[in-house]
């Protein structure tokens, strides 16, 4: 079952509903640091810019932005070194803790999609450990402590 927050919008009195993320009722309820919840919002907005995720998701970015080829370009490079950072991540903190990580984190599955995914070796718990493991390393890795 999800949470549900509300939080105000940049527009004064406005306001909208949000589903909690899983690392942020983690914090909440001190299953992690909030350190380790930090790595995982940082690896999720590389995650997401590497796939140009939302409203650059298509192939035509030249007509979407401001019409100009450099902003396109831009674009396509941010895409690029978000991919590499991705790729960097995933290599410091291992293929094992990874999966979950990109699953989790990146593609923003639920624990259970997550291992309904899988082969059916791994448990909750299994990967909810592999997970915590996973942003450890993470946070160590973006060096926030």
């Amino acid at each position: 079952m999800s949470e549900i927050v509300i939080e105000e919008t940049i527009r004064a009195g406005e306001y909208r509903q949000r589903r909690l993320s899983l690392t942020e009722k983690w914090v909440r309820d001190r299953v992690i640091e909030p350190n380790m919840h930090t790595a995982a919002l940082r690896f999720a907005s590389d995650f997401h810019t590497a796939q140009l995720s939302g409203y650059y998701a298509t192939s035509d970015v030249h007509h979407k932005v401001d019409s100009t080829p450099q902003h396109a370009d831009y674009l396509v490079r941010k895409s690029i070194q978000a991919r590499g950072a991705v790729a960097a991540a995933m290599t410091a903190v291992g293929k094992q803790a990874g999966s979950v990580l990109w699953d989790v984190i990146g593609v923003d599955m639920s624990l259970r999609e997550h291992i309904n995914r899988g082969d059916g070796r791994i448990t909750l718990n299994d990967a909810r450990g592999r997970l915590i493991v996973a942003l450890e390393h993470l946070a160590r890795y973006y060096g926030y402590g």
